[in-house]
């Protein structure tokens, strides 16, 4: 098949190389942008199914208006000495000029200390050397827009006052920072590498022509690459962004093995007499098969992290194993098409003779492989004793496995001198971090049940108190304890309710306006109201006397102010002088004694009725009255007796009627008059009053006392919040608009992104599996938001993906190398073997990093991807070794196959490794600790591996096992290998 590969690829040589530069060329000049198009917020990689999704997804929409904004960004004003007014000045001038039409499109709400007075504890330090000001964008922080955003804010901060200085944070600043860090790293990467493995390629090959093929060949697969890569994030397939520096190195290093394992081959070829074609013919067909394998390995691996729940780990796999397809492809297309076009002056200055053999030089030449024969030598004649010694040493960096830490450190990913990173330090240092990133639990009922009942709110009680009693936990903001402490939901306790209600009747005086006013009668009412719905939230208080009591009083308070009110009316007190001059007209006109000078009584109350409404002087029944007043008068002055009094009081009874009427038909209107003598049935009411409102005040007191006893039960009354403003701010700030949704802000003692805050989220979870399988909170849906929630959710991810996944690559790799290699043994050890390797990696950067480096811990992307690295790329070299092995193991015995085949390829895998390793190592100049700490990793991992593992310990083990490492499918020179073992 290969050779096939070679006479196609030799017959249209400049067919094949102009496709693959064209091609570079359009995915250069097209493709998107991998960094535009990738996603690199840690949450942005997570499954709908997890709980901080899920969180989300219920926050938008329960609190729909609390999330309208996309992102997030921190304006820091610090000020060492203290922020002066002159700080003061300029950071309203900033607040204004943010929230104005001057500012960049794209701004949400902004909140500072000038437009929310309110937040000032939270949003300036306590030593007063701190502001934040805080901006809501409506766009992702890693839009574009965004970016333009924080140039234009920069910009804004450049006249700023001294000693004053101004830091761009938050959510978008972090990842802006992180963003351009990458940047450089891609570039500042990108040059090391190429400059490293130019070097080492003059170094292994000493041709610069021989050097060229291979960057050529490597820098066609990496354009490709990247362009494909970018097609398949604007398709929406979603990739990191820091894969953008890991298919740099990862191509470099993996591509120039091909490339190197091929040239190497072909040279070989030719030092065998072998014309320049058949050379290559042979050199593809010998090993094109092998680096296929390899390649195959590898991408076998690196898909085996598709399976993994977390999304960023989930596309890295396939993405690079695109990435190893298209270097496979470039290396067994423009490698030896390369070779052929520049034939034997591709190891220029090498000289050919004109049938294109290389010349033997007229010395023999000293064994270039000597090295690497002589370990051949030893591995095969000590090879026990030599593989104890390097299995044992591997060992030792077991011993700091159990020491490792593992970060989610987000802000750590940045160099400490970042602007992001020094204004997120000084909230660190000047704000209780936890109230200003807390954790964010949200609880619903989905058939949109009232969640403020109070049996809801006494097991809401019992969980804010279980909630506390875990470590890690320093404080619960929620509707029962607003600023996190229970003397700030105090309004919310049922007998501390009681006691704001019971009315001022200290003062036994009492204005008589104010028992007819309609918030008079309102206020008990409502009252009223508030104490029927106790009752129905709290059954056993029917039982109690001193509810009873109380709302036996207020019915009685409600009607002794409506009979009040009712005689306060002017309308009714016209109507009773009505009456009462209508029984004095009887009384004359039957004789009886009588007092006419009741029509003086009349006008006087009449004049102070329109003093009091000016309206009813206009009447026309209030003029005629006061005429017919005048008439009865002037009839009493002249002491008539012929009818005439009695029939002026009959016709003023009927305008009082009659104005009575038309005054009603205007309105209500009370009336206090002095004019009228003292009514004792009005005075008896008003005295009953003060009575009932005083027993009334003592059947609270008591109700308050038996409601305290009663444990002080939290109560929420629909009355009482739509009455009290401020009841109502707090009520909305923690329900949804439909009460069917409640949140409850977890305020964290230890960094959120820390371990310990992480391990502090599992045990809220697993506190609310318990709790909310019972009783009044059972069924309802839940969730846990924040930093550290989602934290958690990717490091439970990371570990369940962990074990999968090295279930899947191990497997994988396994049935590769068994078809390959047509052997059941040889795998198991050569798998043994890079378990030995990563491990041993492990412990060693665990020491590097944290001991040396004093790093907080390592990536929590390191080992996942490390393993799959170094299971995949080892068993590359283990097939380079291994296959040379097998094939010397045809013709010779054991022994010496092993021999023979360590002296050819050592040197090679080494330099391979070194190679692989070198470009990794690359990854040190990138300032993301992740990157660094992978290159690292990775070049220290590679380098071992190929050195001490496939070097030696695997040399020694196939020399031990022997005529077995083929068992059960094929057994060469078993003879041989009988008397070897």
């Amino acid at each position: 098949m290969f050779k096939t590969i070679a006479n196609w690829v030799i017959k249209f040589k400049y067919l094949v190389v102009s496709f693959w530069v064209i091609l570079a060329a359009v995915m250069a000049l097209s493709a998107p942008s991998l960094q535009d198009a990738s996603t690199l917020d840690q949450s942005g990689f997570m499954p709908s199914d997890s709980d901080s999704v899920k969180a989300d997804a219920l926050l938008k929409q329960y609190f729909p208006d609390d999330i309208s904004s996309v992102s997030g960004l921190y304006l820091i004003l610090f000020n060492q000495s203290s922020l002066s007014q002159t700080d003061m000045d300029y950071a309203e001038s900033l607040s204004d000029w943010l929230s104005s039409g001057d500012a960049p499109a794209g701004i949400g709400e902004v909140d500072s200390v000038f437009n929310n007075p309110q937040l000032a504890s939270r949003l300036i330090s306590p030593d007063n050397t701190t502001m934040l000001i805080n901006i809501s964008l409506m766009q992702a922080a890693e839009d574009s827009r965004t970016e333009k955003i924080i140039t234009a804010i920069q910009a804004q901060l450049a006249d700023t006052p001294a000693g004053l200085e101004v830091f761009v944070s938050g959510e978008a600043g972090i990842l802006n920072d992180l963003f351009a860090a990458l940047a450089d790293s891609i570039d500042l990467t990108t040059i090391v590498t190429i400059v490293l493995v130019s070097v080492l390629l003059l170094i292994i090959y000493r041709s610069p022509v021989a050097s060229l093929v291979p960057l050529l060949t490597i820098g066609i697969a990496y354009l490709v690459s990247r362009g494909v890569l970018g097609y398949m994030a604007e398709a929406g397939v979603n990739i990191w962004s820091q894969l953008d520096i890991f298919i740099v190195v990862l191509i470099f290093g993996v591509g120039t093995d091909y490339c190197l394992f091929l040239i190497s081959r072909f040279r070989e070829e030719l030092h065998n007499n072998q014309n320049r074609w058949d050379a290559l013919k042979t050199a593809l067909g010998r090993i094109g098969a092998v680096i296929s394998a390899s390649a195959i390995a590898l991408i076998v691996g690196l898909m085996g992290m598709s399976i993994a729940r977390y999304q960023m780990i989930q596309t890295m796999g396939p993405s690079l194993s695109v990435t190893i397809a298209i270097t496979l492809l470039c290396a067994l297309t423009i490698t030896p098409a390369l070779a052929s076009i520049f034939g034997g002056k591709i190891f220029w200055p090498s000289k050919f003779d004109k049938n294109q053999k290389e010349k033997q030089p007229d010395a023999p030449p000293k064994n270039k492989f000597h090295f690497w024969s002589w370990i051949g030598n030893i591995t095969t004649k000590h090879p026990l004793p030599i593989a104890l010694v390097i299995i044992g040493l591997l060992f030792v960096p077991y011993t700091q496995l159990s020491r490792q830490q593992v970060s989610f450190d987000t802000i750590s990913e940045l160099p400490q001198d970042a602007e992001s990173v020094i204004g997120f330090n000084k909230l660190l240092e000047h704000f209780n971090i936890g109230e200003m990133m807390p954790a964010t639990l949200v609880l619903a009922d989905s058939n949109g049940e009232d969640l403020s009942s109070a049996a809801i709110l006494e097991e809401l009680a019992d969980l804010t108190a279980s909630l506390e009693n875990i470590k890690g936990i320093s404080g619960i903001q929620s509707v029962l304890q607003p600023d996190g402490t229970a003397v700030s939901g105090s309004a919310l306790l049922a007998a501390n309710q009681i006691l704001g209600l019971i009315p001022d009747a200290s003062s036994g005086n009492l204005d008589p306006a104010d028992l007819v006013s309609d918030q008079t009668l309102a206020s008990f009412g409502f009252i009223k109201t508030y104490l029927l719905e106790l009752g129905q939230s709290f059954s056993w208080l029917a039982d109690e006397t001193a509810y009873q009591d109380c709302l036996t009083s207020i019915n009685n308070i409600t009607d002794i102010l409506t009979s009040i009110r009712h005689n306060a009316q002017i309308d009714t007190q016209l109507t009773a002088l009505t009456e009462k001059i209508r029984q004095t007209a009887d009384a004359l006109r039957l004789g009886y004694p009588a007092q006419a000078e009741i029509a003086f009584a009349v006008k006087a109350y009449l004049e102070e009725s329109a003093q009091a409404y000016s309206f009813i002087a206009d009447l026309y029944d209030y003029q005629q009255a006061m005429q017919k007043i005048d008439t009865i008068a002037l009839l009493i002055a002249q002491s008539s007796n012929d009818g005439s009094i009695v029939s002026g009081l009959y016709s003023l009874a009927y305008s009082t009627e009659h104005l009575s009427f038309v005054i009603s038909s205007e309105g209500v209107f009370y009336f206090f008059p002095q004019s009228l003598p003292p009514d004792s049935a009005s005075d008896n009411a008003a005295a009953m009053l003060l009575s009932e409102i005083s027993a009334f005040g003592q059947n609270m007191y008591l109700l308050s006392s038996t409601l305290a006893d009663n444990g002080n039960p939290y109560f929420i009354s629909q009355a009482l919040v739509q009455a009290s403003p401020e009841l109502r701010s707090l009520v909305d700030a923690f329900y949804s608009q439909d009460r069917s949704g409640i949140r409850l802000f977890l305020i964290l003692a230890d960094s959120p992104y820390s371990n310990e805050a992480m391990d502090t989220i599992s045990d809220v979870k697993a506190l609310l599996q318990q709790d909310m399988t019972e009783g009044q909170l059972s069924g309802l849906e839940y969730g846990i938001q924040g930093t550290s929630a989602t934290s958690q959710d990717v490091r439970n991810m990371i570990e369940e993906d962990f074990t999968h996944i090295q279930m899947i690559i191990l497997g994988g790799v396994f049935l590769v190398l068994l078809t390959l290699l047509r052997s059941i043994v040889a795998p198991i050890y050569l798998l043994l073997t890079v378990m030995l390797s990563y491990g041993a990696t492990m412990g060693i950067i665990t020491w590097l990093f944290q001991d040396v480096l004093g790093h907080a811990g390592i990536s929590f992307m390191l080992p996942i991807i490390l393993f799959t690295l170094i299971v995949a790329l080892g068993s590359d070299y283990n097939i380079l070794l291994v296959s040379r092995i097998r094939e010397e193991s045809e013709t010779k015995p054991i022994r010496e196959a092993v021999k023979n085949a360590i002296s050819s390829t050592g040197g090679v895998i080494v330099a391979c490794g070194f190679i692989l390793g070198g470009t990794f190592a690359a990854m040190l100049t990138s300032p993301i600790l992740t990157m660094y700490q992978l290159g690292a990793a990775v070049a220290i991992g590679i380098i071992m591996d190929t050195v001490i593992v496939r070097g030696i310990l695997v040399p020694s083990l196939a020399t031990i096992i022997g005529r077995w490492n083929w068992w059960p499918f094929h057994q060469k020179n078993t003879s041989s290998g009988k008397s070897e073992n």
